[in-house]
């Protein structure tokens, strides 16, 4: 017997949008960049820290559409559907591991030389 699981989808696009929008405008630590780079090195620096910070969620947001819409497609396959989940499975343990091996791993930059005279 299949399983039957149910992907949500965005079902009010504009909303979304919007939402991202607001988001995106509601002061926090994007704005709070923006307002230091204004104020230590100019107008300029601000305007273009703006305008990559807004590219930036404008490509989030078209990603997260074409996810969704790749979501729901592949809900109505289980076998690709399961071979993903393997391979996001294969991809978390290799990131575990190398976190493991890195804390495993002395930190040189706090060891000092002294020299012997």
């Amino acid at each position: 017997m299949a399983e039957s699981v149910s992907i949500l989808g965005i079902e009010n696009i504009t909303l979304f949008v919007t939402t991202g929008i607001v988001l995106n405008l509601y002061p926090g630590p994007d704005i709070l960049y923006i307002i230091g780079r204004s104020l230590s090195q100019g107008r300029g620096a601000g305007i273009a820290a703006a305008l990559g910070i807004g590219s930036g969620t404008i490509w989030c947001l078209v990603i997260a559409l074409f996810a969704s819409s790749f979501g729901r497609r592949l809900n109505r396959s289980s076998g690709v559907s399961r071979q993903l989940k393997r391979v996001n499975g294969f991809c978390s343990s290799c990131l575990a591991l190398n976190w493991l091996l890195q804390s495993l791993t002395p930190d040189c930059s706090t060891i000092t030389l002294t020299a012997v005279l």
